[in-house]
C-alpha cells in the first residue's frame, strides 16, 4: 500500500516494501539512496528531499519506495506508486517525462536522478557502499567538496581533495589502495569515482547519500588527514 504522514516540518511517504519486508520475503535488491531539491535549487524556497528505493536485483523492477522532506513529498510518492502498480523498473524512471518549471520541479525530478542512481549501480557502471553497513578497514577515504563544506564536518580519517582539483591531484592518491569517496550529497562524489575509475583506480566505491547520509546513520566525525 501506499502512505504518508506528517511529523511537525516533515514529511513520509511509502509505497510497497521496505528492506525488512524484502528480507523476509527471501529477495534478492538493492537500496539506493538520493539527496535532491524539490524544485530548482535557484528559485527561492527550495526544500531538501531524501528519497530510498528498493528494486529487484537484475531486473531492476521497483518494489518499494520512501521518500522524505518538507515539500514534494506527496507528488513523489504518487508517481512511485503508479511506477509500482505498472510494473516499471528503476531503469523507467530515468525516462519519466515529468512536469517542470522552476517553482515545482527541477530539468531531471528527484524520481529520475534517483532512478539514474539505481540504475548506474545495477549495471555495475559504479560499486556503492551502504553507509548503514559502516566503512570498511584498510580503505582510504576521500572526501571531495568544498572547503567550506569540510569546515562544518567531515569523516573520521578522511583525505580531502576538493573535486575541482581532483584531477590534477590524482598523483596524491595511493594507487594501492581501495577507496570510498563522498560528497555532501552524493553527485561528485559520482563524478570523482567515475574520474579514478577511468583514471586506473581499480577498486573505487561511492559512499550512497554523501556526508550527510552518512552523518544520518552515526558515522564517526573529525578533522580529516589531508587537504589538498
Amino acid at each position: 500500500g501506499t502512505s504518508i504522514v506528517r511529523v511537525l516540518d516533515q514529511v513520509v511517504g511509502f509505497v510497497g516494501l521496505n528492506t525488512q519486508e524484502a528480507d523476509a520475503a527471501k529477495l534478492s535488491y538493492r537500496v539506493s539512496v538520493t539527496r535532491d531539491l524539490h524544485h530548482a535549487g535557484y528559485y527561492p524556497g527550495a526544500q531538501s528531499l531524501v528519497t530510498l528505493l528498493i528494486s529487484e536485483e537484475g531486473s531492476g523492477r521497483l518494489l518499494g519506495a520512501q521518500v522524505m522532506g518538507k515539500a514534494g513529498v506527496d507528488k513523489r510518492i504518487d508517481v512511485l506508486a503508479t511506477a509500482m502498480h505498472g510494473h516499471l523498473t528503476v531503469f523507467d524512471l530515468e525516462e519519466l517525462d515529468l512536469a517542470y518549471a522552476p517553482p515545482f520541479g527541477a530539468a531531471n525530478d528527484p524520481i529520475n536522478v534517483a532512478g539514474f542512481v539505481a540504475s548506474r549501480e545495477l549495471r555495475g557502471e559504479i560499486v556503492c557502499q551502504d553507509p548503514r553497513a559502516g566503512l570498511p578497514s584498510g580503505h582510504l577515504l576521500l572526501d571531495v567538496r568544498s572547503h567550506a563544506e569540510v569546515k562544518q564536518g567531515r569523516l573520521t580519517g578522511a583525505q580531502h581533495i576538493p573535486l575541482d582539483n581532483l584531477r590534477e591531484q590524482l598523483s596524491a592518491i595511493p594507487a594501492d589502495m581501495p577507496i570510498v569517496v563522498y560528497c555532501q550529497k552524493g553527485l561528485r562524489g559520482y563524478l570523482a569515482t567515475r574520474i579514478l575509475m577511468e583514471s586506473g583506480f581499480a577498486e573505487v566505491r561511492h559512499l550512497k547519500g554523501g556526508f550527510l547520509q552518512a552523518k544520518w546513520n552515526g558515522l564517526g566525525q573529525e578533522e580529516a588527514v589531508a587537504s589538498f
